[in-house]
């Protein structure tokens, strides 16, 4: 038990290791390059057959869920296996489900709770390092004009708006430190402390450093490793998210005790039904062949979104949408879906296919640069001077909390709500709770 609650901590050496070595690679990479799609091919290939609606049954109730597990289940009956995967209100009453009665759920086939990695996994680490890192945020919204920035709290359904301005961000900031590296005196990008140190004389690199090393490149990593279905690093990434989830401005309380159950399953299934669940975290979507088809992997949850938006956009233009006209759509989505693949394939045989085209961002990275020129430094000496009142206004911005970094030091010892409960102690307390069939040695 000891050495499990002591992965999530802010010093474990996996977690420290990993946060310095991926500063340094992506710093060295070339920003416009950084979201770019690794070079990844899945072994394995989905195929969606969607089951029938079933009416009137949400996440609102433990009584629902798990109605929708037991005819999931039914449906897979002659497997071994069966992983459910959902949003974060489904994770969280399907693994409380499991751990009230694991006799039933341990059967063949045996469930295994399921956390999409995308979109929403993606969208509430982005969306704890907003609410930590709003003040600098809404600076940056303010010199680009840009009223999405200027959001206090973005919903899930401002997700893609979230992620193309952490993109944004994340190549303006990148590009200012690689040209601030190239002046006299900068510490190389490679001697993390003496690097962390500087920076943190000055409070306004002191934001900026830590919203790119303790965030920024947390949501890259997020990204490029789900894009690469890395499922044991991804479950580094939960324990590097979880003392940030815990703290009283990013406040997910309930992808806390989530983010712990994701990195229990990663190490305690036995290794061949292990093998499976770290193969299939995540998926390339059926569309995804040809050579722009690498690097596509997304979360399991993807799968039903995609599943809706058709089925919106069948019913959508109906004056009476009905059970009878949203199973119809269900119905011919595989069919649909499978001739639309084949004519793409078609009209695109013997030349380069479709390719996904991020809109052009280069007027708002160079603001970002000409800002933090202006309220940071030119060069490695003017930014990394002696300075405690901010440019950037963040000391009066930021005066009802402290700032991110140290809140996230505190949540070691504290939770969201200010109990004077350790993260060691909370880890414990959830995992026993969730998983009581488990027999941990102190």
């Amino acid at each position: 038990m000891k050495s499990f609650t002591r992965c999530f901590s802010i010093h474990d050496r996996q977690v420290v290791a990993n946060k310095k070595a991926r500063f340094l690679t992506f710093m060295m990479t070339e920003p416009q390059h950084l979201f770019d799609r690794p070079r990844y091919r899945s072994a394995h290939r989905p195929c969606v057959y969607p089951q029938i609606p079933m009416f009137h049954r949400l996440q609102s109730s433990n009584e629902d869920v798990e109605f929708e597990i037991d005819t999931i289940r039914a449906a897979a009956k002659g497997k071994a296996v069966c992983i459910a995967a959902g949003d974060g209100l489904t994770y969280d009453r399907a693994i409380h489900a499991v751990a009230a009665e694991p006799a039933k759920y341990h059967k063949p086939p045996l469930l295994l709770p399921a956390l999409g990695m995308e979109p929403h996994v993606q969208y509430h680490f982005g969306h704890a390092g907003w609410r930590l890192y709003r003040p600098l945020i809404a600076a940056f919204g303010d010199s680009l004009n840009s009223s999405t920035m200027q959001v206090e709290d973005p919903p899930v359904s401002a997700y893609n708006m979230m992620r193309f301005d952490y993109q944004k961000l994340t190549r303006g900031i990148c590009t200012w430190l690689r040209q601030l590296n190239e002046t006299a005196g900068a510490i190389s990008f490679g001697q993390h402390d003496q690097y962390a140190t500087a920076a943190e004389r000055n409070i306004d690199f002191a934001w900026v450093y830590h919203f790119t090393y303790d965030f920024l490149f947390l949501f890259l990593d997020l990204l490029q490793s789900r894009r690469q279905n890395k499922s044991a690093h991804m479950d580094l990434l939960f324990r590097e998210f979880l003392p940030m989830a815990r703290t009283q401005t990013a406040n997910k309380v309930n992808y806390s005790f989530m983010s712990i159950m994701q990195v229990y399953y990663g190490r305690a299934l036995h290794p061949s039904i292990s093998d499976l669940y770290h193969a299939l975290r995540t998926l390339p979507p059926e569309r995804s062949e040809g050579p722009d088809g690498e690097g596509t992997n997304t979360g399991l949850d993807w799968f039903v979104e995609d599943l809706n938006c058709d089925i919106k956009e069948a019913v959508g233009g109906s004056n009476h949408v009905s059970p009878e006209l949203v199973t119809k759509a269900v119905h011919k989505h595989r069919l649909l879906s499978t001739t639309n693949r084949g004519l793409m394939s078609f009209i695109h045989q013997g030349r380069k296919g479709p390719m996904a085209i991020t809109k052009c961002m280069d007027t708002d990275v160079a603001c970002i640069v000409a800002t933090l020129n202006e309220k940071v430094g030119k060069t490695w000496k003017e930014a990394t001077r002696v300075n405690g009142s901010s440019k950037f206004g963040l000391d009066t911005r930021a005066s009802a909390a402290m700032l991110p970094w140290d809140a996230v030091a505190r949540a070691m010892l504290k939770g969201s709500g200010g109990a004077d409960e350790d993260i060691y102690s909370f880890v414990e307390r959830h995992v026993k709770n969730l998983a009581p069939w488990h027999v941990w040695k102190a």
